[in-house]
């Protein structure tokens, strides 16, 4: 409540008041706000007409937080044998209604595999080719989403049926981490002869 104020200049020119606000932790999603405010003078007249404009409302909807999920395509086991390459693509996305600040999306390949070349929808790579591979993305507004396809090849020397673990988190500054993994198995090389007649 505001007393004693100066009292504003005739001739209907306003005068304002600025309030900021925070809303309190555990306040759910979606949840009506309703802000009044009323003003009150001594020598003002009290006739219904002229009260009638002396209150006001305003109403402030929450907002929930956001949500970050991500993906690998493919979902399943990916089959490459040594020295060959193979592509997936990291899809994130936040579905919450709040942007998701300061976003990473991290790429951890093991030994055995090196990335040959990404294309990232909001670029950001940190130039890493093994091992832990950043992505700095920044700001995923509410209900945005993006991709990095990724290239990787296999190394010469890898062992035929080794099983390779790969993980993709997003982590972001004001919503919990979110990790998916998908495994790449050493394959047999394929080679076709062409059939000899007699």
């Amino acid at each position: 409540m505001w007393s004693n104020l100066a009292a504003p200049e005739a001739g209907g020119i306003p005068s304002t008041i600025v309030v900021t606000a925070t809303i309190d932790v555990g306040v759910p999603e979606n949840a009506p706000l309703v802000n009044k405010v009323d003003i009150v003078a001594p020598n003002e007249p009290t006739d219904a007409a002229t009260l009638s404009n002396n209150h006001s409302e305003a109403t402030v909807v929450t907002l929930g937080p956001p949500i970050l999920r991500v993906t690998l395509r493919p979902a399943s086991q990916i089959t490459a044998p040594p020295g060959t390459q193979f592509a997936y693509i990291v899809d994130y996305i936040n579905s919450g209604q709040t942007d998701a600040a300061d976003v990473t999306i991290t790429t951890v390949l093991p030994q055995g595999l090196t990335l040959v070349s990404e294309d990232s929808t909001a670029g950001g790579w940190d130039g890493k080719t093994t091992g832990t591979i950043t992505w700095n993305i920044g700001t995923i507004p509410a209900n945005s989403s993006g991709e990095i396809v990724i290239v990787a090849q296999v190394s010469n020397s890898a062992v035929v049926d080794t099983v390779l673990p790969v993980s993709t988190t997003a982590s972001s500054s004001n919503t919990p981490s979110v990790t998916q993994s998908n495994t790449v198995k050493v394959g047999l090389l394929k080679i076709f002869l062409p059939r000899v007649g007699k």
